[in-house]
């Protein structure tokens, strides 16, 4: 996968968040005392659904990893509609929320909006853009699991949507 390269950063540094974001694993391994070793509490693992972040901007991609992160949910990046479709189609349940940028340069985010919907009907999704445009929400307003967020937005809006979304 290839994210759009931002001028302005080095993507090359171990700490940046779009070096390798998209393998981090949804389900973190669960810590256990040493005394809580039972069979039971062996062989379950708590999953850790992921926050899947579909934008093509590096900079957004960077501060929303971010802020996601500290609120404590794993996350998956991408900068393309058509690699969510497929990471969704592949493993819904992996995912708690999508948060999907409307312009995308391989598809319309309505498009991915609805081919997700197709393959994880109750799955939230959080579009998100800078335009104010009435069709964006027209395309979202029937669907309970759908909501929008304008950008930009501050971390604790974003952090709350998804908190309300996925309902904690």
């Amino acid at each position: 996968m290839a994210i759009p390269d931002d001028n302005d950063e080095d993507n090359s540094r171990p700490d940046n968040p779009l070096n390798g974001a998209h393998d981090q694993s949804c389900s973190p391994p669960v810590d256990r005392s040493p005394d809580d070793s039972s069979p039971e509490n062996n062989q379950e693992q708590a999953l850790v659904p992921c926050v899947l972040i579909v934008d093509d901007e590096p900079s957004i991609l960077r501060l929303a990893t971010k802020i996601v992160a500290r609120g404590g949910y794993p996350t998956q990046i991408t900068a393309f509609g058509g690699e969510a479709v497929e990471m969704v189609a592949r493993e819904p349940q992996a995912f708690s929320l999508i948060l999907l940028d409307v312009t995308l340069p391989d598809m319309a985010g309505e498009q991915v909006y609805r081919r997700i919907r197709e393959c994880a009907p109750q799955l939230p999704i959080l579009v998100s853009s800078g335009y104010a445009d009435n069709a964006i929400l027209q395309w979202i307003t029937d669907d309970p699991q759908a909501g929008f967020l304008a950008k930009p937005y501050h971390p604790n809006d974003l952090l709350n949507a998804i908190k309300n979304m996925i309902g904690e």
